[in-house]
């Protein structure tokens, strides 16, 4: 049984919600709650001390005296090592490589339980064995032994059912709340116009109660884009494309950028999208880098969840009233490694904080390094999938190409980042296709030129031609001996139609060869041209070639 009570993760958390309860009860207990917290928070390679603090924690007190980790008396302890350090010198392959840690951690339990901590620990060690303390543990077992829905789990020697328990008085039983099972419930129709609407806060990406996800490779706009939106949610106006029925307030945290640089991004912004101050005022607010967010760290290849963190966020979340915050980028909010397990615990954790607040969270996350050429998608974030897979929308940003600025058109001469958005992991939604997007430099006044984002229009390949266009276009075709499909070609239609329409010869990478490419494409799909086989040529190949469909008529 003692196995299982070590092991048993609700055991320890129930001990550590007790534990800080009791400090928040208490002033007197406080230097033990800061000592913890900063620690855990900033020195998890002080082993022995994070090791002693966590046994602290655990550390269970009844009728029968101190109990830590299962352990009543020091020889207890002190016997399991001397058992296992033989055992592990007849058969030293048995020997793991965490089972000198073990050993450490049973000798300091051992210590604790003789009272004889390190020096260091002594002054919380003094105010944890205090009465005040031990009546305020008592006053806590008192209010979990009244909780509903728990399961009690019995110490060593303790009878092994719930009845039996309670008639022995015998052994402290150890209370764990858990969820109640799930019972069925039948569908009962009602008007749809009954049943309230999600409560999205950003278009179909930003939802309350839920944690939403943009990934980016570096230098791809997506922190410049984030904040226009949250500016557009403060402001309650359309700045990229997205409407907005209502003001709300906001909380945009960069953690790689300081304050000041913030507000020269945000007066850029403002001055673009002809944003008065005032549109603002109570709904638009913002930290830089100087917010140490640490919510998570590794030790001993352990994530551990910061609490302290996590209890002062939500608490002023909540106190502010913000319907959706941002964290850019999550990289920096965290000390964990980038695997899937652990991303998932501090993903938790943030949809736990939206859920809490009923606010909206958005996590801006960076992408693996791409390969030349690569579209993006929000799968290839760092870490795995596990951050994305429990989002409810998640979307990626792709920047244009050099090949990409050719065929669009955008002159050399222009410096300005062109890049996509799509949202492609929708849960409550449709998702949607790549929406273009570029930097636009503005003079802030102080002689800064600042970026900030605009929705841009792609170019319609079908801007300025008319109907009589297509219909000399087919005539031109019609009378082509050889008109071929393959770009390639010498005879390539492309070559006429571009003479047709009175544009530059589309020669390859240029902007007309992209347009041309895409009126052809367009047109094979409506039938106003057919793709068919060519005449058999002497080496006995027969190429296609194009001829007219449906013709066009006025």
């Amino acid at each position: 049984m003692k196995a299982e009570l070590n092991s048993t993760w609700a055991d320890a958390q129930l001990q550590y919600d007790t534990f800080h309860e009791i400090i928040a009860e208490s002033p007197a207990l406080e230097p033990l709650a800061m000592a913890v917290a900063y620690r855990r928070a900033n020195f998890p390679s002080n082993d022995e001390y994070e090791v002693a603090m966590t046994l602290l924690k655990e550390a269970w007190w009844d009728e029968w005296g101190l109990s830590i980790s299962g352990y009543r008396s020091p020889e207890e302890a002190r016997a399991e090592v001397s058992e296992t350090v033989a055992r592990y010198r007849r058969y030293p392959n048995m020997r793991g490589v965490a089972w000198k840690y073990w050993q450490r951690e049973k000798l300091l339990i051992a210590d604790l339980l003789e009272k004889n901590p390190p020096d260091d620990l002594q002054e919380p060690w003094e105010l944890i064995r205090k009465p005040e303390f031990m009546e305020l543990l008592k006053r806590a077992h008192a209010t979990v032994d009244n909780m509903e829905n728990v399961v009690p789990l019995r110490a060593k020697d303790e009878p092994n059912s719930v009845e039996d328990s309670k008639d022995a008085g015998k052994g402290p039983s150890i209370i764990i709340p858990v969820s109640p099972a799930p019972k069925a419930r039948p569908f009962i129709y009602r008007d749809p116009a009954s049943i309230p609407q999600r409560p999205w806060v950003y278009g179909n990406h930003l939802l309350r109660k839920a944690y939403s996800v943009t990934v980016a490779p570096g230098a791809a706009g997506k922190s410049t884009t984030v904040h226009t939106e949250f500016l557009a949610m403060a402001s309650g106006r359309n700045l990229l494309g997205v409407d907005m029925t209502k003001k709300m307030k906001v909380w945009y945290i960069n953690l790689e950028e300081e304050y000041e640089e913030l507000e020269r991004r945000t007066i850029a912004a403002m001055m673009h999208h002809g944003i008065d101050p005032a549109e603002l005022d109570g709904h638009f607010y913002m930290s830089g880098s100087e917010s140490d967010l640490v919510t998570a760290i590794e030790h001993r290849n352990e994530v551990r969840i910061v609490e302290p963190i996590w209890e002062a966020m939500v608490a002023h979340v909540k106190e502010m009233g913000f319907d959706a915050i941002c964290v850019d980028p999550f990289a920096q909010s965290h000390n964990v490694a980038e695997t899937n397990e652990a991303y998932k615990m501090v993903a938790m954790e943030w949809r736990r904080l939206a859920q809490e607040c009923n606010c909206a969270v958005e996590l801006v996350h960076h992408t693996r390094k791409p390969q030349a050429g690569q579209q993006l998608s929000s799968q290839d974030g760092r870490g795995g999938g596990a951050l994305v897979n429990h989002a409810r929308d998640g979307r990626v940003i792709n920047k244009a190409s050099a090949s990409q600025r050719q065929e669009l058109g955008i002159p050399p001469t222009d410096h300005a980042t062109y890049f996509t958005m799509t949202s492609d992991k929708p849960n409550y939604s449709t998702g949607s296709g790549p929406v273009w997007y570029r930097t636009v430099g503005v003079h802030i006044g102080n002689g800064d030129v600042v970026a900030t984002v605009e929705q841009w229009d792609k170019p319609d390949a079908f801007d300025g031609i008319s109907t009589d266009d297509v219909l000399r276009v087919q005539k031109a075709i019609d009378g082509m001996a050889d008109p071929r499909e393959a770009v390639q070609a010498a005879t390539w239609v492309g070559y006429t139609v571009a003479d047709v329409l009175g544009w530059d010869r589309p020669d390859k990478d240029t902007p007309e060869r992209a347009r041309v490419k895409e009126l052809i494409a367009t047109w094979k799909l409506n039938g106003v041209l057919i793709a068919c086989e060519g005449p058999r040529l002497t080496n006995g190949t027969c190429p296609p070639i194009l001829r007219v469909g449906e013709w066009i008529h006025h």
